[in-house]
């Protein structure tokens, strides 16, 4: 299905959860300037019983020109499939591996084993290839946090390669999600990485993370949106002169994004876009 330009990727949850009794997978992607959000399913569906869910389930008629296609796919093994078609790759220093991945590994860089199966955090987004492109401009800057926070963890792929960069100091990963938290913790051991402090919180209400604080680095790989709506939080745990890594953000959402920073005593350092997408560092 075919979205326009100006449709708020905010609103993915939704269109994950219109088939959620049915769908073998969702995916919502760039494709130039629009959005194509794409189910897969175990059995035939039409086009009609696709835009009849659309109706029943939510308000579209502020999208316009919306394109729905339905193929058949070969009779083969997806998860099998999607999980070898990942390939290694590098972004800065990093390696970054799926477990299928049998050659040497590099020994001059930082190799990072994400599994394939969780591709939004595996590295090959313009929002985590931003993200850690910043952290390794930060670590060549000679620039040493004593505390890292890694809001939104989802795969925990920050949080370790934090920890490889910096590997005497206190990091925590957090994601309202459990099941990302048992993901970062799987890959945390997958990566021989430990001292990690796991949290399932929303955003940062956990005592575990306020008692900690204040944070030299923050990072918050999540939407705009919940970005914009968490800029007293996040401004609050962040230490003087600390950092804010901030992402998943629209190239044309940066700039909203950074006023509300600016607004508590931030300034820009460094930007990055890729595919798109903006990573903003700032510093108070």
């Amino acid at each position: 299905m075919i979205l326009p330009a100006g449709f708020d990727p905010a609103q993915e949850d939704f269109l994950s959860g219109l088939f959620e009794d049915t769908a073998l997978s969702f995916s919502l992607d760039r494709v130039n300037h629009d959005w194509k959000a794409q189910w897969i399913f175990d059995h035939p569906v039409t086009p009609p019983e696709l835009q009849e869910r659309l109706a029943a389930r939510g308000n579209i008629t502020e999208w316009e020109n919306i394109s729905v296609d339905v193929e058949a796919l070969p009779d083969i093994d997806w998860v099998a499939h999607s999980y070898q078609a990942l390939k290694p790759f590098s972004v800065g220093p990093f390696f970054i591996y799926g477990s299928h991945y049998q050659d040497a590994l590099p020994k001059e860089s930082i190799c990072l084993l994400i599994e394939a199966t969780t591709a939004f955090g595996s590295g090959t987004h313009g929002t985590t290839s931003g993200c850690l492109e910043i952290l390794a401009s930060l670590e060549q800057d000679r620039t040493k946090p004593r505390k890292i926070i890694d809001v939104g963890t989802g795969t925990g792929i920050l949080a370790i390669a934090a920890r490889k960069l910096w590997p005497d100091v206190d990091i925590i990963a957090s994601d309202i999600d459990e099941e990302s938290i048992s993901r970062t913790e799987h890959h945390a051991n997958e990566n021989d990485v430990s001292g990690l402090s796991l949290y399932v919180a929303n955003g940062v209400d956990h005592p575990g993370i306020q008692n900690t604080g204040p944070y030299d680095l923050v990072i918050a790989n999540i939407l705009a949106g919940p970005i914009k709506d968490m800029a007293s939080d996040l401004a609050a745990i962040t230490a003087d002169a600390g950092y804010l890594l901030l992402s998943g953000m629209l190239d044309e959402q940066a700039e909203d994004v950074a006023q509300a920073f600016e607004s508590r005593q931030f300034k820009p350092v460094q930007h990055l876009s890729r595919d798109g997408w903006t990573s903003l560092l700032m510093k108070r």
